[in-house]
């Protein structure tokens, strides 16, 4: 069986929906079937280019993953880093501060309980929890805020 990343990703966004308090929206990788809980019926999503509005959670599809061998035959460990990200409105840095320091807090509360992913993973772990935005743009224009969480996920694979 090879790698279940796809759902991997989306059962970060599907958690990050019934765990993490005030999101509006969660995006995955959109390719698993599962279940959306801020949209009851609906699968979960991949995420446009921008978001839409704030509070919108992104699991990100990770780049390539360190590969340890395991066996001889075929079956290795794969590690990747999946990046998460809460979308916030860049009003100004105090505000910022206040509406994504408790994050910090929702997002270990939410994933240090699972760390097995449901037992899609030998163990995940929250490596970083990091607030970055965007820089000054023309007047008028968006300006965004986030709160990146990086999640280190290890699964075994058999090819």
């Amino acid at each position: 069986m090879g790698s279940q990343i796809n759902t991997i990703v989306d059962y970060t966004a599907q958690r990050a929906g019934v765990m993490v308090p005030g999101l509006l929206a969660v995006y995955g990788s959109g390719s698993s079937g599962l279940g959306d809980p801020l949209r009851l019926g609906s699968a979960i999503r991949a995420a446009a280019e921008n978001p839409a509005q704030e509070f919108e959670h992104w699991s990100e599809v990770p780049g390539a993953p360190s590969v340890q061998r395991v066996t001889q035959d075929g079956t290795v460990e794969l590690t990747w880093t999946i990046p998460m990200r809460l979308w916030f409105l860049r009003t100004d840095l105090a505000r910022l501060r206040t509406t994504a320091l408790p994050y910090f807090d929702h997002y270990l509360a939410a994933f240090v309980p699972d760390p097995t992913l449901g037992g899609l993973a030998l163990i995940a772990e929250i490596s970083k929890l990091e607030i970055g935005e965007d820089p000054p743009g023309a007047p008028g224009q968006t300006r965004w805020a986030w709160l990146d969480v990086h999640l280190d996920c290890t699964e075994q694979v058999s090819y």
